[in-house]
């Protein structure tokens, strides 16, 4: 789960970077990059399959989506 306040989103290795993006509104590249993924990682791929090639943790997926989700709230009121 990932989130504050009342918003929570639950992240399974049955989704892929693509599904993250729809529900976060955080582009799936950045996602990527967050978890220093190479560029043509690819973003329909689930991200069970990712973790096994690249060697990531469904944790650090949480951490960087939690992490791009507060840059993004700091970024909108500095209006």
């Amino acid at each position: 789960f990932v989130g504050e306040g009342e918003e929570y989103i639950l992240i399974t290795g049955q989704m892929t970077l693509d599904d993250l993006e729809r529900i976060t509104g955080i582009q799936a590249r950045k996602i990527a990059e967050e978890l220093n993924l190479p560029a043509d990682a690819p973003l329909h791929e689930r991200l069970g399959r990712l973790k096994k090639r690249y060697s990531f943790t469904m944790q650090e997926v949480r951490d960087a989506i939690a992490s791009l989700m507060k840059k993004n709230n700091q970024g909108s009121h500095n209006d």
